[in-house]
């Protein structure tokens, strides 16, 4: 986590309230974030199903840009993850941000809309996954003062935050 290594050397010292700041304002962006990306994930479920129904249901979705939307979000979370070093859900909204532009930028390959929506979600799972993992030390980090946070179990990979300054 170099990102957060770099945020806490701009704390003063015996004082985190910088760094925590910014991380607790991370917390928020990212709750955000991804409710407002299961809201595109969900109208675009209840959309395919109407799909097949209703013509004009389609167009109108298609109009919606659902998927490009969903690439933009993925965007502005990876960003937010890179400043304080989330560096696994960051690699993760890389991806989704790729697949809302209908592309597999590690396959090289074109998408079709269904295909990127079925990759966001599994991606969009991952990255959940990993950004409770990254709260859960980070939030261990600020409520014990002094102490480092303890490792995740693959610790040569792991997002975990540098040890406190004493």
């Amino acid at each position: 986590m170099e990102s957060f290594g770099q945020l806490i050397e701009l704390d003063e010292d015996d004082d985190s309230s910088f760094s925590e700041t910014i991380t607790l304002e991370y917390f928020e962006q990212a709750e955000k974030t991804f409710k407002e990306m299961d809201e595109n994930l969900s109208v675009y479920l209840t959309s395919n199903y109407c799909i097949i129904h209703l013509p004009t249901f389609r167009r109108n979705f298609r109009e919606a840009k659902n998927v490009k939307r969903l690439g933009e979000l993925a965007h502005f979370l990876k960003g937010s993850s890179g400043q304080v070093g989330v560096r696994k859900v960051q690699e993760e909204c890389n991806r989704m941000q790729y697949y809302g532009k209908l592309r597999d930028e590690e396959k090289k390959v074109d998408l079709k809309e269904e295909q990127a929506i079925e990759m966001i979600t599994a991606s969009l799972k991952v990255a959940k996954k990993d950004y409770e993992e990254a709260e859960k030390l980070l939030k261990e980090y600020f409520d014990a003062p002094g102490e480092p946070p303890r490792p995740l179990a693959d610790s040569s990979d792991s997002d975990d935050p540098p040890p406190r300054k004493r």
